[in-house]
């Protein structure tokens, strides 16, 4: 098999990988692109990135990401900061995170600034536009394309608010392996999960459309808040037009899911 795959990668046009096996794949190592491409630069820890540069000196090196995003994920917080975006500041002092900034001419292969988002209807979209792109977004998806939510409610999206009374056990912030965990938001998503479910509305507009399944989403940006929900969910009746998944933010992408319910514990 370590034959095989040592011929597949040595003959292969293209080569993808994580930028963490380059490190310890021997086969990795010996491969010589011409053409180097380094997506989601921002997460990544700059040794990584500067140890990819230095073992395959390619004839063009393609770097993409958002400064915006989540930093390197490491052990040591000191690190966190240390990506492809600092490099470039502290050696060269170009900030990449001034998205106002055009910076074509520094880069002798070209510079190109995506500005238009695939995956938020423009309602949602605008939000992270006006509050960490300054407004310079474009929105694929027009708020007329959104599906049968507008069946449900007359907002493209919906907030809701409740008091945290840290002397009611159901609304406390409770901590566990310093992931917010609270009880209170984990029963409330798992009863409107209930609630969409039994709408009527969505069983008929199934059965018009001709479609045999939906998705409900529950995000949560903590480990254990996401594991309590879906706990919750796993004890609810199977419903056979509706799968139900509950996760953190991490491991949803894009358009995975049909309806969103995003659930925003205090720190």
């Amino acid at each position: 098999i370590e034959d095989l795959a040592s011929e597949n990668i040595t003959n292969a046009r293209i080569v993808a990988t994580t930028i963490a096996k380059i490190s310890y794949d021997e086969e990795l190592q010996n491969y010589k692109p011409n053409i180097l491409v380094i997506d989601e630069c921002s997460m990544i820890p700059l040794p990584y990135i500067v140890y990819s540069l230095c073992i395959y000196p390619s004839d063009e090196t393609w770097i993409s990401g958002d400064p915006n995003q989540i930093q390197p994920v490491g052990l040591s917080n000191d690190w966190r900061e240390y990506n492809i975006y600092r490099m470039f500041n502290d050696l060269w002092n170009i900030d990449l995170h001034n998205i106002e900034e055009d910076y074509k001419n520094l880069f002798k292969k070209g510079y190109a600034k995506l500005d238009r988002q695939y995956r938020c209807l423009e309602s949602i979209g605008e939000l992270f536009s006006k509050y960490a792109y300054k407004g310079i977004l474009k929105h694929h998806r027009e708020n007329e394309k959104q599906d049968y939510l507008s069946h449900i409610t007359n907002s493209n999206a919906c907030v809701i608010k409740y008091n945290m009374n840290n002397y009611e056990k159901l609304k406390k912030v409770l901590k566990i392996e310093g992931s917010s965990v609270n009880l209170y938001s984990a029963i409330l998503s798992a009863e409107l999960v209930l609630k969409i479910k039994g709408l009527l509305t969505i069983k008929k507009i199934l059965k018009e459309k001709g479609l045999t399944k939906k998705s409900i989403g529950i995000i949560s940006p903590y480990k254990y808040q996401s594991h309590l929900i879906e706990g919750l969910i796993s004890n609810q009746t199977e419903d056979k037009d509706i799968e139900v998944y509950a996760s953190t933010v991490h491991k949803f992408q894009g358009e995975e899911c049909d309806i969103i319910i995003v659930v925003l514990n205090p720190p």
